[in-house]
C-alpha cells in the first residue's frame, strides 16, 4: 500500500499474530538479526492479507507500524493493571474495560484503537498484565519476548502487588500533572480571551467617543483600572508590611 494509506483492523491483526508467531519461535525470534526477523513478518503478513501488487507495504512499514500498537498497547495493560487494583466492589469485566478505556484516553489524549490486538496479545509475556519483561543485548531487542524470572506463590503474589502499585502511583502522578499543566493552559487562554475581547470592545466604543454610551464605557473602564491598580497597591503594602513585622519579630531578643 501506498505511504500513509490507513491500517485495516485485519491487518493490524495479522501483524500482531506474525510478531507473536515469530518471536515466540526461540530460533526465528531471538537468533536471527532484525532486517531478518522482520522480513520473515513481512512474508507472514502478506500470506495473511493477500495484498494486491499496489498495497504492498514494506518491511519497515510494518516495523513502524508494530512500534505503535506495542507502545499503546503496553500503555492499555498499565491502565488495566491499575484498575483492577482498585478492586472495586459490584465492578463487571464489562466494568474494568470501560474504565481502563477512559482511563487510557484521560493518560493518552486519544482513544484506545488496539484493542482486538490487545486480546491477542495477551498470549505473549510481555504484555500480560501484572508482568514485566526484561531483555538483554540485541537478541532481546529482535524478538522483544524474553521473559523474567516469574516468582511462585507468595512471593509472586507480593511481587505483583508492588508493580501494580508502582504503575499506580504513576499514573496518579501522571494525572496530577496533566491536572495542573491543564489548568495553566486554561487560566492563559481565558486571560488572553478577556483581552481580546476587552479591545474589540473598545475598538467598537471608539468608533464614536463622543456619543453618550462611549462616554458612558470609558468612564466605567477608568474607574474599573483605577481600582484595579489600588488593589494591586494595596496588596503590594500588606506584603510589604508583613515582611517589616517579620523582620523586627526576628530581631527582638528572645
Amino acid at each position: 500500500m501506498g505511504r500513509g494509506r490507513k491500517w485495516e483492523t485485519l491487518q493490524d491483526e495479522a501483524l500482531v499474530r506474525a510478531y507473536l508467531d515469530l518471536s515466540q519461535n526461540a530460533i526465528q525470534g531471538a537468533e536471527q538479526k532484525a532486517a531478518s526477523f522482520w522480513d520473515s513478518i513481512l512474508n507472514r503478513f502478506n500470506n495473511a492479507t493477500k495484498p494486491k501488487k499496489e498495497e504492498v507495504r514494506t518491511a519497515q512499514a510494518l516495523r513502524n507500524r508494530w512500534s505503535s500498537i506495542s507502545h499503546d498497547v503496553a500503555k492499555f495493560v498499565g491502565c488495566y493493571s491499575v484498575i483492577k487494583a482498585r478492586n472495586e466492589s459490584g465492578k463487571s469485566a464489562d466494568d474494568v474495560m470501560k474504565d481502563t478505556r477512559l482511563l487510557f484516553r484521560e493518560q493518552q489524549g486519544s482513544e484506545f484503537s488496539f484493542e482486538s490486538c490487545w486480546l491477542i496479545l495477551q498470549k505473549c509475556p510481555k504484555f500480560m498484565d501484572g508482568i514485566r519483561t526484561r531483555g538483554s543485548g540485541s537478541n532481546a531487542g529482535v524478538a522483544g519476548e524474553v521473559e523474567k524470572e516469574r516468582p511462585t506463590g507468595r512471593k509472586k503474589a507480593k511481587t505483583d502487588l508492588a508493580a501494580e502499585i508502582e504503575d499506580s502511583k504513576i499514573l496518579k502522578q501522571l494525572v496530577d500533572d496533566n491536572k495542573e499543566r491543564n489548568s495553566v493552559i486554561f487560566a492563559q487562554m481565558k486571560r488572553k480571551n478577556d483581552m481580546i475581547e476587552e479591545q474589540l470592545t473598545m475598538d467598537l466604543f471608539k468608533t464614536d467617543p463622543n456619543s453618550e454610551e462611549s462616554k458612558t464605557f470609558f468612564s466605567f473602564m477608568r474607574k474599573k483600572r483605577l481600582a484595579s491598580i489600588m488593589d494591586r497597591e494595596a496588596a503590594r503594602e500588606l506584603g510589604a508590611c508583613k515582611t517589616n513585622v517579620k523582620t523586627h519579630l526576628s530581631q527582638m531578643p528572645m
